[in-house]
């Protein structure tokens, strides 16, 4: 009966190690076995009943749940992944509110045309001397001026038996600053009775709140045997003049 006892142990064991030495999945494994007091260990399904006076046991091939273990050391980083393929235009945006008035600026382009001439020949003075032709009183703003004069000379005391030549200088002014101007000499031979002559000049001229004048003048080295037939000025404003 001892031998058979012990042969029965050790058969059980075996059993028993090779049910633990199966690897078992994840989940607990229940093993059943039938035990008496003094007796051996026999493994038994779970369905199995046990022998009289032997009781009925089971455990699992798990056991407890050990500590935490250390952290492990930090990866190498991957490669960088592909672009991604571009994502849809979002919506139109909502209508901002209006901006504030802006401040009104320079006037531009040509705006206003005025004229001024002369109604009557005007005679030129001696000594170079320069006589006031024809003139206009312009209103505050930026202004273009253009003015041109008609010139005759007369053939009398200065050429009666050879030719005789002489310059002509006419000016455009504001108040009394010059802003333009041309020059013209003339050859009046002794064959001639009369000379004309027409010079053409333009300027520039910034008129100060209250208006301003602008005129034109005239001068030759002819003295009074030279007269401005007619003479016109022309006004525009202009949105400025740098």
């Amino acid at each position: 009966m001892k031998n058979i006892t012990i042969t029965s142990i050790m058969v059980t064991a075996g059993t028993l190690v090779g049910l633990l030495a199966v690897p078992q999945k994840a989940s607990a494994q229940v093993i059943y076995g039938c035990v008496s007091a003094g007796g051996p260990l026999s493994i038994v399904t779970a369905t199995t009943v046990c022998p009289p006076n032997s009781t009925k046991i089971s455990w699992n091939n798990i056991g407890p749940q050990g500590p935490k273990g250390d952290t492990g050391a930090t990866g190498a980083t991957g490669a960088t992944g592909a672009t991604g393929a571009t994502g849809p235009a979002g919506p139109a945006g909502a209508t901002g509110p209006a901006g504030p008035t802006g401040p009104t600026g320079a006037p531009g382009g040509l705006s206003r045309a005025t004229f001024a001439g002369t109604s009557a020949p005007v005679q030129l003075a001696e000594g170079e001397a320069f006589v006031k032709i024809a003139s206009k009183t312009l209103p505050e703003g930026a202004w273009a001026v253009w003015g041109v004069a008609d010139l005759t000379a007369v053939n009398g005391t200065f050429a009666p038996h050879h030719d005789t030549n002489a310059d002509a200088h006419c000016q455009l002014r504001q108040g009394n600053f010059f802003i333009g101007g041309a020059t013209s000499r003339e050859l009046v031979t002794a064959d001639d009775n009369i000379g004309k002559r027409s010079l053409a000049m333009f300027g520039g001229a910034i008129v100060p709140s209250g208006g301003g004048e602008v005129s034109l003048w005239c001068f030759s080295q002819f003295g009074t045997n030279e007269s401005v037939a007619g003479a016109l000025i022309m006004a525009i404003t202009i949105g400025g003049i740098q």
